[in-house]
């Protein structure tokens, strides 16, 4: 069996399903990947190096925190998003050039 991964509109995987699938709004929530399977082990690893402070223990919050890091990168992809639905192109689309 094929699994084809789901994606919204911003290319965001929420889920995964049977190649041939059709999933209502509920099928996907129910289908979503656990953030886990989508991140590989050395993500992860970069990740955790990234958190640790000068003495070496791991620090997740406050400025230049791995937590905080991620969070903004998050939140600036969204609003990407957000950006690109509303005009209806995306950043560096020649569709938004000059309005051509």
């Amino acid at each position: 069996m094929t699994v084809t991964l789901i994606t919204d509109s911003n290319g965001v995987v929420v889920g995964a399903g049977a190649e041939g699938t059709r999933l209502t709004a509920a099928g996907v929530e129910a289908a979503r990947v656990p953030l886990r399977e989508l991140m590989d082990d050395r993500l992860l690893d970069a990740l955790l190096d990234r958190s640790k402070d000068t003495a070496g223990g791991l620090r997740l919050t406050g400025a230049g925190s791995m937590l905080g890091e991620l969070v903004a990168a998050v939140l600036e992809r969204a609003l990407q998003g957000e950006l690109t639905a509303h005009l209806g192109y995306g950043k560096h689309d020649l569709a938004g050039h000059r309005g051509l």
